[in-house]
């Protein structure tokens, strides 16, 4: 009709952000934090007329433990760059980080937990990274300024601890030891005089967690190392594993193995 302000149905989408800073440009659109209307909070992909939900049952779950100031006060932002395209969503005490490439490829949302603190149990601190001068420029609470360098494993200076979670192994309700644990990598990436650990924990609820076996990561240059366990740890029906380290250590883990004997009913 030459009328200009028609409503173009394709560009509304039944969906709202939960704060003013909840969505970021990312993949040619963007990706917001928000639900429908009576609907909990998820993190979606914003599409034409509609948007595809990209978080997973554990990402919901935190968001649904958040108070209303919490998740108002929630700030997203994506960083691209190269074959990484991150999208990370900033809460009071972690960052969950949603990876769009692996995610395409595995055909399943992937997401991690950026985190700080030895323990991996503070509040990112590398936050509103903006490239610049070939790198992220970022920035903390405290009002320090740096950027992403991949040839350092600290946090403004401070150890920041890493940790990684698998998923429960279940025999199909049978009992199994567990003889011999390896984790391949890249070992022996680590500064001039330091040796970097490895802890390894498991479960076998999914709520406590034995006690730490440590191992070496392997000195400067020690590439050669084997990063293994023994445990001959038993389980009835199922059983989880915790790899921790928090140090000055860079290593790389591409591949877990693990030796299972299964036992009878």
């Amino acid at each position: 009709t030459g009328f200009p302000f028609v409503r173009n149905s394709g560009a509304l989408i039944p969906y709202g952000a939960v704060g003013t800073h909840a969505k970021a440009a990312f993949l040619q659109t963007f990706a917001f934090v928000g639900s429908a209307r009576g609907e909990a909070l998820g993190v979606y992909l914003a599409g034409s007329g509609d948007a595809a939900k990209i978080s997973d049952r554990f990402v919901d779950d935190e968001l649904a433990g958040l108070t209303s100031a919490q998740a108002a006060a929630i700030v997203c932002e994506a960083r691209v760059d190269a074959d990484e395209q991150r999208f990370l969503v900033h809460l009071p005490d972690k960052t969950l980080v949603y990876y769009a490439v692996a995610s395409q490829k595995t055909q399943e949302p992937v997401w991690a937990i950026f985190a700080s603190g030895e323990a991996a149990d503070q509040a990112y601190r590398g936050r509103n990274g903006v490239y610049a001068y070939g790198k992220f420029i970022v920035g903390d609470a405290d009002g320090n300024i740096g950027y992403i360098d991949r040839s350092v494993s600290r946090h403004f200076g401070d150890i920041a601890g890493r940790r990684i979670d698998t998923a429960l192994i279940y025999n199909e309700a049978g009992r199994g030891i567990i003889n011999a644990i390896e984790l391949t990598g890249l070992p022996g990436r680590a500064p001039i005089g330091s040796e970097p650990r490895i802890f390894m924990s498991w479960t076998i609820d999914g709520v406590s967690w034995s006690q730490e076996r440590v191992i070496s990561a392997g000195r400067a240059g020690d590439k050669a190392i084997r990063m293994q366990w023994r445990p001959n740890v038993r389980f009835n029906q199922w059983i989880g594993l915790r790899f921790r380290e928090a140090d000055d250590g860079q290593q790389v883990f591409a591949r877990l193995d693990a030796a299972i004997q299964p036992l009878g009913a």
